[in-house]
């Protein structure tokens, strides 16, 4: 999948072609269809006028600021409007133009009496304030800005079918062909629509005489698009007849130019996605032995040697009664395949009737509807290793992508799961502590799973000790119990000074000062406690 950089598409150099050089038959070029449709809307919109196009980015571009947003919010809530801001537009994001212009439609009438206010912020000039307030109060305008988010959100209703990762590999042809019907049933006259979508070609909106044969007229183009979008377009009716004549030419040049950008760089035309749809086992004899003859010469699945066998196969397969398997399978080609298998898969010997149709149907299903689960999971992936995280080891993101994931299916965390997270937790803890610091478990079980874990790691069995060796190991148990804390060995380093200037050691000896009693007390709580008076050993 490749979303037609030059990089990728080049017919001799591109990586795609050098690929298949070296691997021909393992892989598959393919144009992503989430990439394609947010390409042919980019370009389709540079046919609009200006203002419609540059009124959204001059909006956004204005509410980069928090102090213009938080103003909005204000006027908002003293109106009693949805506390809402405006989504920027990014155009390498493909929903991010029609979340756009649905967000600036649930906030318009906030955006006017903001604009009215002309809150006196550096840079912005009275003249820019008329301006997008003109805009606002424009009713044709508004108009035009529904219709676009109406247009706009039903490409991303198809993008948002090809990124969901349950997604058949034959529903691409599919949700493609009812994409595009959808769009040529606004502006065509529908007896004009042919069967095969890809008939439609780019002359029908260059070319004028075409235009009037093909195109609606604007009244019956206002009609359609009120019905099959909005009935708020209805309004369209209450403009002057200049208005909507010059409003039906200019969206429906529109549409014929964004419907052959899509038959242009979305796969439908060829033939390998035309063949998938053999996984569905809805075709006739002749017509699915074709497909899954172009599938085989494709990827070589079955070789020449063998395809007497394969037809064989295709011919037992048509001679079986699918429909109730296809009833209970609800349209998923996957578990018809499977439910099939399980029913007539083995012979009476054990051996599968159906080898070479069971390869070319997983590998069917195998092929991806689009690259967006990847480009997601890497979206995802710069979110968690982010700057101030790039230490994190390759195994803890591989386990925090895994939640992720899961957590979006409503994940939720079992008791089992809980345990092992609290001896991972343990376990972790006494390996960073070691034996100077205490743990403080919150209750016994804890304690006693961090007994365990320090008696299997240091060798020690308690049933089996020898009485000599538990003494020793209660010995050092009490040892480790009175070791003295860091302010104590302070102490204790303040005693070894005041020793060492009474034997001389000192080069400027103190005399009369009141450290003397508290290092004879401290002396003697090292004797009473065992402590060795040499330093090393004091802080091993």
């Amino acid at each position: 999948m490749h979303d037609h950089a030059s990089a990728l598409t080049g017919e001799y150099n591109g990586l795609g072609a050098l690929l298949n050089k070296e691997c021909e038959g393992f892989i598959m070029d393919l144009k992503d269809p989430c990439h394609s449709i947010n390409l042919a809307l980019l370009q389709s919109l540079e046919s609009l006028p200006d203002q419609v196009t540059n009124f959204v980015t001059e909006i956004h571009n204005h509410f980069i600021s928090p102090q213009r947003v938080a103003y909005l919010h204000k006027i908002q809530l003293e109106k009693g409007y949805s506390l809402l801001s405006p989504k920027h537009y990014i155009k390498t994001r493909w929903l991010s133009i029609g979340e756009s212009l649905n967000r600036l439609l649930l906030i318009w009438h906030s955006l006017i009496d903001y604009m009215r206010k002309r809150p006196p912020f550096p840079g912005m000039k009275k003249e820019k304030y008329d301006e997008f307030t003109k805009l606002l109060e424009n009713k044709e305008f508004k108009l035009q800005i529904i219709f676009m988010n109406k247009v706009i959100g039903k490409l991303n209703e198809t993008s948002i079918k090809f990124q969901n990762q349950t997604s058949e590999i034959q529903n691409l042809k599919l949700e493609i062909s009812r994409c595009l019907r959808d769009l040529a049933k606004l502006y065509v006259h529908h007896h004009q629509i042919p069967k095969n979508v890809i008939e439609f070609s780019e002359k029908y909106w260059t070319n004028s005489i075409e235009q009037q044969d093909k195109f609606l007229s604007p009244r019956d183009f206002i009609i359609s698009i009120s019905e099959n979008l909005d009935s708020r377009l209805r309004e369209i009716e209450k403009l002057s007849e200049d208005q909507q004549n010059n409003f039906a030419d200019t969206f429906q040049i529109f549409l014929a130019k964004l419907l052959s950008l899509l038959i242009h760089y979305l796969p439908i035309t060829d033939k390998l996605i035309d063949s998938l749809d053999f996984v569905s086992l809805n075709s006739e004899y002749e017509q699915l032995k074709e497909q899954i003859f172009t599938f085989n010469e494709y990827f070589q699945v079955v070789p020449e040697n063998k395809i007497a066998e394969l037809i064989n196969e295709i011919t037992s397969l048509m001679e079986e009664n699918l429909i109730l398997l296809k009833k209970t399978t609800k349209k998923s080609s996957l578990s018809l395949w499977n439910l099939f298998l399980e029913i007539n898969g083995e012979g009476p010997d054990g051996e599968m009737v159906y080898p070479h149709l069971s390869k070319i149907f997983r590998i069917a299903h195998v092929l991806p509807v689009s690259s967006a689960g990847v480009e997601q999971s890497f979206s995802t992936l710069k979110l968690i290793r982010s700057s101030l995280r790039n230490r994190l080891k390759e195994e803890t993101v591989q386990s925090l992508l895994l939640i992720h994931q899961q957590d979006l299916k409503n994940f939720v965390i079992s008791e089992e799961t809980v345990r092992l997270f609290d001896e991972f937790k343990i376990a972790l803890l006494k390996r960073k502590t070691a034996k100077n610091i205490t743990i403080d478990l919150k209750d016994q079980e804890q304690n006693n799973a961090l007994q365990n874990i320090i008696q299997n790691e240091n060798g020690i069995d308690e049933e089996n000790i020898y009485p000599g060796k538990r003494k020793s190991l209660e010995a050092n148990h009490e040892e480790f119990k009175h070791e003295p804390t860091f302010q104590e060995k302070e102490k204790q380093d303040l005693s070894k000074t005041g020793s060492d200037e009474e034997n001389g050691d000192s080069f400027e000896p103190s005399q009369g000062s009141g450290n003397d009693t508290e290092s004879n007390s401290l002396s003697q709580f090292e004797a009473d406690e065992g402590f060795e008076s040499d330093d090393s050993e004091l802080y091993n």
